[in-house]
């Protein structure tokens, strides 16, 4: 018998290029900082009978193929050190700034960024953001249930093959060097580690995702470079990469946490790992099924690659949705 739930491959394959270029900047970004993206992209295409569109009034563009590019909210977006779960509530530390690195001040001023607001109004254009929030409406004359699935990926830009982004023909390279060490080569574009994407439903997270854990910036221990770059892996397996750290406030204090692992997907979405995003409900016309989801793309600063040598990185991510007959 032929399985009920068999499956559509439902692209909503979103491109999202950012050119990321910050002021200074050492274990997170400094204090004192002039961020700006200098270009950028997200296209999002579905096949088969299903809809999208990103316009939050009544009045919505549906279609098959939607390219953000042209967005004010997307254009204006500054991808800057944030922290927080995933949940849509995010904050900035004040921070000290060290020899080679920087930390988190307790006791300095939190602030709240800036997230988009995707309703491309007249007052937009005086407005800069701090990472990207967007609500992705759907709608089909088939009821599925639509996951985040295999093909999704957060990407260098320069290049996939991450072995390729190490040593002296890396490109978009940086070379440091310190007293006693050999100097240390790799893309500045290897700052896709610390990217993450969240879903969000209603009030519900459903999950955040460490798309590059693989990537991985180790610091000197102790001495006089303490916190300083020690090297840069692309194969890493395991370890604190692979979770996913954040600061939050625990009601008297920000303290730093872990992420329940039951929130956490981390590397290469698959089959198995595939994540529920929303199931499409009757829109009360008994022709159409309808859904949506919000989406957030942050740079996480509490990730090692949330640093100065990565000024100038650019990565792509790329949402593959998958459609089951629900």
């Amino acid at each position: 018998m032929q399985n009920k739930r068999k499956k559509k491959l439902i692209v909503a394959n979103s491109l999202l290029l950012a050119v990321l270029i910050f002021g200074t900047a050492f274990a997170w970004f400094a204090s004192n900082y002039k961020n700006s993206v200098a270009s950028n992209e997200v296209q999002v295409i579905a096949d088969g009978d299903l809809l999208l569109s990103v316009d939050p009034g009544t009045e919505k563009n549906w279609s098959n193929s939607i390219s953000l590019s042209n967005k004010e909210w997307f254009k204006r977006t500054n991808f800057t050190d944030i922290t927080g779960s995933g949940n849509g509530t995010f904050v900035r530390p004040t921070l000290e700034l060290r020899t080679n690195d920087a930390i988190v001040d307790a006791d300095g001023t939190w602030t709240t960024p800036k997230v988009t607001d995707t309703s491309d109004n007249a007052a937009i254009s005086e407005k800069y953001y701090d990472y990207v929030r967007f609500t992705l409406y759907m709608k089909s004359n088939t009821k599925y249930a639509v996951t985040l699935g295999p093909g999704s990926s957060v990407n260098p830009a320069s290049s996939s093959k991450l072995s390729d982004l190490l040593g002296a023909d890396a490109p978009n390279a940086i070379t440091l060097t310190r007293e006693g060490a050999s100097p240390l080569t790799f893309s500045k574009d290897l700052v896709a580690g610390a990217v993450r994407v969240s879903a969000i439903d209603g009030s519900n997270h459903k999950f955040t995702w460490i798309p590059r854990p693989e990537i991985y910036a180790s610091n000197v221990a102790a001495g006089t470079y303490a916190g300083a770059i020690d090297s840069v892996v692309v194969n890493k397996t395991s370890g604190e990469s692979y979770s996913h750290k954040f600061y939050s406030n625990s009601g008297s204090a920000y303290t730093q946490k872990n992420l329940a692992s039951g929130l956490t997907v981390t590397g290469n979405i698959t089959n198995a790992s595939q994540q529920t995003l929303v199931t499409l409900q009757d829109d009360g016309t008994g022709e159409n099924y309808t859904g949506q989801i919000d989406i957030c793309i942050w740079l996480e600063g509490c990730d090692n690659e949330a640093r100065r040598a990565f000024v100038d990185g650019k990565f792509k991510v790329y949402l593959n949705l998958v459609a089951i007959n629900a």
